[in-house]
């Protein structure tokens, strides 16, 4: 095994009678290296590896390792969990050192003075991804941003039956069998092919910004399959075609149907204004939502620029409507952490400096779009070139896009005990309630900020029936307000039912939270609210909190929101509709443990016992045992590096520094300095190897080293794909020659001879 986690990362294969196996010639090498680096030739290297008996045993042992170690001291010592732990984290040399791995491992990264961070990168990255400093340490607090006793409060809502502590088996718990409940896989990876590149530059970034434009098709598929009754035959039929080329994918064939269909009604005949004006908004809202799918942010502009202007013709950028509908996207980018709902709202911002009259729109306008900008430059997974407005969008490539469908389907949701779950869930809940009380929106009344604000009060003591009552008031109030102008009664209505959700989360009334959730709606649909495209979204996010957070009451919310559904279904294919949606939520929940003895709402439900809370705060606050490496979703990772690592380490048997000269092709457009070569393994073997630059510049100092390479090599040359893959394969070339040389050097006993010579 020495040979396998040696410091090159490489495969030492002996034959018998100590001959080496043949090294490949640099011109074989060089075909090999092109063969490997072919477009899927990896997944399928790595589908082979994956079921390799080898592998598999190694995996197997390090996952009852795992099982076995009573705490995290023991894991770490233990050789089964070295040999996955430590090639999956980049120091495949590191297997037999636990001393050192212990300490490192278990320091704090962000320490400067720490173990991690005095050895260099590699290890300060290892100890970052693994964070077992954190995750390994008792909490402060049972939920950050509440106290122990505001958390406990909150715990105390659970219900006889939730209060269950003891964490399912691992055992039970499988990846999801698609991407996103509610699409099949093919539409899931159309949706990611859209991504453009830099926004899939980590995993939770593309995930965040997928899952959201997957709710909304889901959502548009469905809108399109049922229009309204009041929409002309010619718009229903587009509508229609339009979902039948949504699940397949096919979202610019989508938009084509949508502007056709406009073109053709502009000139249609027969047809009263009222039905005009339903076909133009439906198709537009169509449009809107194909946009934002297609990841276009200008284009997202442009139409809701031309859907408000049905009612403001004459300056529809300035118009009351366009604003809100600005002030949205901004307020969904913020509290919702997505990057793409920013950019429309800067481009939104962008048309109306474009329409703006004198020099005070043209400052408002700046504003809008600086306030927006501001934002999104501290955002992580930006687009790695600015979107410019009609420059042809950029995607990641097809290869990506299946990549990333993969790694969410292969994301285990958490095993944590149930009680935990849920009053995490309520709690983050309970927060967000508090947030808003205590930083009410600008521009709503006086008598809903202050509402609010005492709101909030009572929440942090405990008492939620008293808040929610506040909320009530406060609401009925802004009703028989005449005075009031009508977009701060909307917008003061909107917080208070906001907050009102949270509260039914809190208070574990399912039925509450989807009541409220069709008043929200009602604000901008008062028709048929429960079908509008907002109360729809909502349904689908709840629904993917409970599948992809093990969440329970989340199901409970998606089964009671679609019950209204069903309640105002006006036709036979809206009934099914609202039928299968509720069937799709309360199946999941059946097989799920820690159900609630009765689900009745409000301040009926029976609560568990009064010492229960106390317990599972505790709980909470107690660090798990084997911290991150007791996560199923780190340990897939760590899975998915080690097999990744065992690929490429035999792609090195036959073609040394095949496995270096792979990561270096991948690797050095992160490269920015001569700095970021020097302290990364395989960059510098690579570098130094193509550059004919000897092993014995490593006893230089650093800064003559960097001339060295800067003297040889443009930094700028490692973004040029092409320039990248001459140099790994000048490196793999000079591999090859060296092993030639060698293994004649072996063969020839007076070379032999020479090398064991002693010169003086």
């Amino acid at each position: 095994m020495a040979g396998l986690f040696g410091q090159q990362g490489q495969t030492s294969l002996m034959l018998p009678y100590g001959n080496a196996a043949p090294a490949a010639s640099a011109g074989e090498a060089v075909v090999a290296f092109r063969r490997v680096t072919k477009a899927g030739e990896e997944e399928k290297g790595l589908a082979r590896e994956k079921k390799d008996p080898i592998t598999l045993t190694v995996l197997a042992q390090f996952r009852q390792a795992l099982d076995a170690a009573p705490n995290i001291d023991k894991a770490l010592t233990d050789p089964r969990v070295l040999k996955v732990l430590m090639p999956a984290l980049g120091l495949p040399d590191q297997v037999g050192n636990p001393g050192l791995v212990k300490r490192a491992l278990l320091s704090d990264p962000k320490d400067t003075k720490g173990v991690a961070a005095q050895l260099g990168t590699t290890w300060k990255n290892a100890a970052t991804t693994l964070n077992l400093k954190a995750t390994t340490t008792p909490k402060t607090v049972a939920f950050e941003g509440l106290t122990d006793k505001e958390t406990t409060a909150v715990a105390g809502q659970l219900r006889l039956g939730e209060s269950v502590l003891t964490a399912p088996a691992s055992k039970a718990v499988t990846p999801k069998v698609r991407a996103y409940d509610g699409l099949p896989d093919k539409v899931t990876a159309a949706l990611f092919a859209q991504l453009r590149p830099g926004e899939n530059a980590t995993m939770d970034r593309a995930k965040r910004e997928t899952e959201n434009t997957a709710a909304l098709t889901a959502v548009t598929i469905r809108r399109a399959e049922l229009p309204s009754a009041d929409v002309p035959v010619i718009a229903k039929d587009a509508l229609q075609q339009i979902a039948a080329v949504m699940r397949n994918g096919s979202f610019d064939s989508a938009i084509s149907i949508v502007d056709q269909t406009l073109t053709a009604l502009d000139g249609a005949s027969g047809l009263t204004a009222q039905e005009l004006r339903q076909g133009r908004v439906a198709l537009m809202e169509s449009g809107i939502a194909l946009e934002q799918i297609r990841r276009d942010p200008f284009a997202v502009a442009k139409r809701l620029e031309k859907l408000v202007g049905l009612d403001a013709p004459s300056d529809p950028v300035w118009a009351p409507a366009y604003k809100t509908l600005l002030d949205a996207f901004h307020k969904e980018g913020v509290d919702k952490n997505l990057n793409f709902s920013l950019e429309v709202a800067a481009a939104m911002g962008q048309r109306m400096r474009d329409g703006s009259k004198n020099a005070i729109e043209m400052d408002l306008a700046k504003t809008y779009i600086d306030r927006t900008q501001n934002i999104l430059i501290t955002r992580d997974g930006r687009p790695t070139k600015t979107p410019i407005e009609g420059v042809p969008i950029t995607r990641i490539t097809q290869t990506e896009a299946t990549k990333l469908l993969e790694t969410v389907k292969s994301i285990a949701p958490p095993i944590l005990p149930r009680a935990q779950l849920e009053v995490t869930y309520a709690a983050a809940a309970a927060l967000s309630a508090i947030k808003l009380g205590e930083s009410p929106p600008v521009g709503i009344a006086t008598d809903a900020r202050t509402a609010l604000k005492e709101m909030a009060v009572l929440v942090r003591a405990g008492s939620f029936n008293a808040a929610i009552q506040r909320l009530d008031d406060a609401a009925l109030a802004l009703d028989q307000d005449t005075s009031l102008p009508s977009i701060m009664k909307r917008e003061g209505k909107a917080a208070l039912l906001q907050a009102g959700m949270s509260l039914e989360q809190v208070r574990r009334n399912a039925a509450g939270v989807a009541e409220r959730a069709e008043r929200l709606a009602a604000l901008e649909t008062p028709q048929q609210a429960a079908w509008s495209q907002s109360f729809q979204i909502r349904l689908e996010n709840f629904h993917k909190d409970g599948i992809d957070g093990n969440v329970n009451f989340a199901l409970e919310v998606s089964a009671a929101m679609a019950k209204r559904m069903l309640d105002q279904a006006a036709t036979l294919d809206e009934q099914l509709q609202g039928q299968s949606l509720a069937t799709r939520s309360q199946q999941v929940l059946n097989g799920r443990d820690g159900k609630p003895l009765s689900t009745a709402g409000g301040t009926q439900q029976s609560r568990i016992l009064p010492s229960d809370p106390g317990k599972i705060v505790d709980a909470m606050k107690r660090g798990l045992r084997l911290g991150s490496l007791s996560d199923p979703k780190m340990l897939e990772i760590l899975t998915s590096g080690f097999t990744k690592y065992e690929y490429r380490t035999g792609l090195s048997t036959a073609n040394p520094g095949m496995a270096n000269a792979v990561y270096f092709t991948e690797n050095a457009k992160t490269v920015k300095t001569p700095y970021d070569i020097l302290g990364n393994g395989p960059m510098r073997r690579v570098v130094l190897g193509a550059l004919g630059l000897p092993d014995q510049i490593a006893i230089q100092p650093v800064e003559t080293q960097a001339r060295a390479i800067m003297a040889k090599l443009k930094i700028a040359d490692l973004q040029d794909p092409v320039k990248v893959r001459a140099l790994a394969e000048r490196y793999l070339m000079a591999e090859a020659d060296k092993a030639a040389a060698g293994a004649s050097a072996g063969t020839d006993p007076f070379s032999t001879i020479t090398s064991l010579s002693i010169k003086v």
